[in-house]
């Protein structure tokens, strides 16, 4: 019998919807499988943040033209609630008084900023590069995350003045620094840093050299090193009432 051409193509069209159902049905429970089963109770563990094992760290070099770029002298803290409780205690001891909304507007730059205090000491042959490295000129700054991330700071705060102190032939350069980030990502709604185990680093980038403060991960079920003697000094160098003069406008600008 001859067909005519609709009534092939009716029949075709027939037989193709009648595989692609039996195929519908015989992939579905791999389908099932395969799909990632919810959270138990439908709730999200959410990553703790990171704490550093240890309040300081020492510039390192980790490769490029110029290892001497900076001065040996050169730190950063991490601002936690260590270097702040430091600084209030001994802000008190020498009988300063402490206004409320300086205390309150800390507490909350301190919940919701991660603050790097960087030291920066130059006394490079040049001392035009020296004295623009430590003022972050040239130069790009950036938090590396253990998953690969490279975070710029949402402020850096450089200080107005340079010290300057004569060192034989050569001249020494220093300011101190604050690279602010913040405490949370908002796109992923979690702590912006969050590893368990390995150690963050503030990386310098510039004049065809790399540098980086690094801070260890304090591990779960551990505690935070209490500072050293020489730590606290380091961290003294800085009053409670300065410091939190030079944050406390992070409260207006991000406002």
């Amino acid at each position: 019998m001859v067909r005519s051409f609709a009534e092939w193509k009716g029949g075709t069209m027939k037989r193709i919807a009648g595989v692609a159902l039996i195929l519908a049905v015989l992939l579905a429970p791999v389908s099932c499988r395969t799909r990632k089963p919810p959270e138990e109770g439908g709730l999200e563990v959410q990553p703790a943040e990171f704490r550093p094992a240890t309040i300081l760290s020492r510039l390192h070099f980790e490769k490029g033209n110029y290892p001497h770029l900076f001065a040996p002298s050169s730190y950063a803290l991490w601002v936690d609630e260590t270097v702040t409780g430091l600084r209030r205690e001994a802000a008190v001891t020498a009988g300063e008084s402490i206004q409320p909304d300086i205390e309150a507007e800390a507490a909350r730059i301190a919940q919701n900023y991660l603050i790097i205090e960087c030291h920066m000491d130059s006394v490079f042959a040049d001392m035009s590069i020296a004295y623009d490295v430590v003022g972050y000129r040239g130069l790009s700054v950036y938090l590396s995350t253990p998953d690969g991330r490279k975070i710029p700071p949402i402020q850096t705060l450089i200080s107005t003045s340079a010290k300057e102190e004569q060192r034989e032939a050569l001249k020494l350069f220093g300011r101190t620094n604050l690279v602010v980030f913040p405490k949370r990502d908002l796109w992923l709604d979690r702590p912006l840093v969050t590893s368990l185990v390995a150690p963050v680093r503030l990386v310098l980038e510039g004049y065809n050299s790399t540098f980086y403060f690094e801070w260890p991960a304090t591990p779960p079920t551990g505690t935070v090193a209490a500072p050293t003697h020489s730590e606290v000094k380091e961290v003294l160098k800085v009053g409670f009432r300065e410091f939190h003069e030079r944050v406390r406008q992070l409260a207006h600008i991000f406002d």
